[in-house]
C-alpha cells in the first residue's frame, strides 16, 4: 500500500547544494492507530466458599489493520511512501482472542 500516488511523488526533488528544499519539518505523517481491546468476566458461585469464574478477552476486537514503517528515502522510488509493515500490541496485530475458566477454592 503507498501513501503517495506517481503523481504526487513526481512534485517531491531534492534542493541544490547549498539550497533549503520547500517541505517542511515533519510534513509526514503515519496513518492514525486505532485497537479496542475487551475483557468480559462472569462468576459462578457454587457454594460460599467455591466458585468458577469464565473470562474472555478479545484485543484488537475490530481486526483494524494498522500501518507502520512508512518508507521516506527518496532515492529508491519504488519503496518511497510505501507502508512495509503492520504495527500492534500483538504480534500478528491479527483480532485475537482467548478465554479461561478458573476454579476457586
Amino acid at each position: 500500500m503507498f501513501f503517495l500516488t506517481p503523481a504526487q511523488f513526481a512534485n517531491f526533488s531534492f534542493p541544490g547544494a547549498g539550497e533549503l528544499g520547500t517541505s517542511g519539518r515533519n510534513q509526514f505523517y503515519g496513518p492514525r492507530f486505532f485497537d479496542i481491546d475487551l475483557s468480559a468476566v462472569k462468576r459462578f458461585k457454587i457454594t460460599e466458599k467455591m466458585a468458577f469464574a469464565f473470562r474472555a478477552e478479545f484485543y484488537n476486537l475490530f481486526n483494524n489493520a494498522n500501518f507502520g514503517g512508512l518508507q521516506i528515502n527518496m532515492n529508491n522510488a519504488s519503496t518511497f511512501g510505501k507502508f512495509s509493515s503492520s504495527t500492534g500490541l500483538q504480534a500478528s496485530s491479527a483480532r485475537t482472542m482467548q478465554m479461561s475458566l478458573r476454579f476457586d477454592f
